[in-house]
């Protein structure tokens, strides 16, 4: 996948069709299908969100930051998420970490659907032992 512009996502690349998933979980955007018959799913999507990419590279604490792609273990994507649920508790350390073309009142709704989506995610992880998880950047 490779992604033109200041984005940031986590997704989910899966052999399986996800048929059934609880009305609060929002993917965006449809299923990218692969040759090999994978489904890639849009979990999270950031755009000029340089605080939560930074907030990411933190719990990853990779120094080579040249990588488009970096695999996510369940233990990092709960990091991710409590992360998140930290920024909405904590809201004012929203700028500490970075820019933001966002103000931390436009990002709540964002943010509050990242963290439903990634509390599914963390169940899903844990049913489906082969599925991938990652985080893009595209810097």
């Amino acid at each position: 996948m490779i992604i033109i512009g200041l984005d940031n996502g986590i997704v989910l690349k899966t052999k399986n069709t996800i048929i059934e998933k609880p009305s609060w979980v929002k993917f965006i955007g449809n299923p990218a299908e692969h040759d090999d018959g994978s489904l890639e799913y849009d979990i999270c999507y950031w755009r000029k969100c340089w605080n939560i990419r930074e907030a990411i590279f933190n719990i990853l604490e990779d120094d080579d930051r040249r990588e488009w792609e970096f695999e996510l273990s369940l233990n990092q994507v709960v990091a991710i998420r409590d992360r998140l649920c930290r920024f909405l508790t904590e809201g004012e350390d929203w700028e500490e970490l970075g820019d933001s073309i966002w103000s931390f009142e436009e990002m709540i709704p964002v943010l509050t659907e990242d963290i439903l989506n990634l509390s599914w995610l963390i169940g899903y992880m844990k049913k489906d032992v082969h599925a991938i998880v990652y985080f893009y950047d595209s810097y």
